[in-house]
């Protein structure tokens, strides 16, 4: 999605004199061009690295946890038996 559109600023000016005077002053400024673009896919493409990241690590993580509960269980059941 694209919206490349011109806007024009102006500016009214109300100046005070005396009490009650006053004098009106419009001032127009020039052309701005406002690009604006779209940028859904990059925030998505962060998300998905993050979160299969996250989860790679997690189950490599519970993978080496439970080998080692399995290399400390057979050590406990071989000190038991001397």
């Amino acid at each position: 999605m694209s919206d490349d559109s011109t806007y024009y600023c102006f500016v009214m000016l109300k100046v005070c004199k005396r009490s009650k005077e006053y004098k009106k002053q419009i001032q127009y400024g020039a052309g701005t061009r406002l690009i604006v673009t779209d940028l859904v896919q990059t925030p998505t493409v962060f998300f998905a690295i993050y979160f299969g990241l996250k989860c790679f690590i997690t189950l490599l993580l519970f993978v080496l946890a439970l080998l080692c509960y399995k290399k400390n269980l057979g050590y406990k059941t071989w000190t038991r038996r001397t």
